[in-house]
C-alpha cells in the first residue's frame, strides 16, 4: 500500500450531503499522479453517493496539495488560523470544498 483516500459523509441528517475528504501518500509515491487519481476516483464515489458537498482542510504551507485539489474544483473558503500545532509550532488551515 503506497497510500488512501476516502470520504467520510457526515452523519447528522441536516449535513448528510455533506462528506470530509482525506487523503495521504507515503513521501517517495509522491508526485507521480498517484494522489490526483485517487482524488478523482473518491470525488467520483462520493458524487455516486449521492453526496452534493465535500470538504477538507490543508496546511497553509501544503501548496502542492492546494493545487491539485483545486485543479479537481475544490474552492478555498476560508483560513483557520492556528488551527493545528505540529513540532511545537502552530500553522494555518487552508477550507477547501467542492460542489456537485
Amino acid at each position: 500500500m503506497v497510500g488512501w483516500c476516502d470520504v467520510t459523509p457526515m452523519s447528522r441528517p441536516s449535513q448528510a450531503h455533506r462528506g470530509v475528504f482525506g487523503v495521504g501518500l507515503l513521501p517517495q509515491f509522491r508526485g507521480q499522479g498517484i494522489g490526483t487519481k485517487l482524488t478523482q476516483s473518491a470525488l467520483a464515489a462520493a458524487r455516486a453517493f449521492g453526496l452534493h458537498r465535500v470538504e477538507l482542510t490543508v496546511r497553509e504551507h501544503n501548496t502542492g496539495a492546494i493545487e491539485i485539489y483545486k485543479k479537481e474544483g475544490f474552492e478555498i473558503e476560508g483560513v483557520q488560523r492556528d488551527a493545528v500545532l505540529v513540532d511545537g509550532v502552530y500553522e494555518d488551515v487552508v477550507c477547501m470544498a467542492v460542489v456537485f
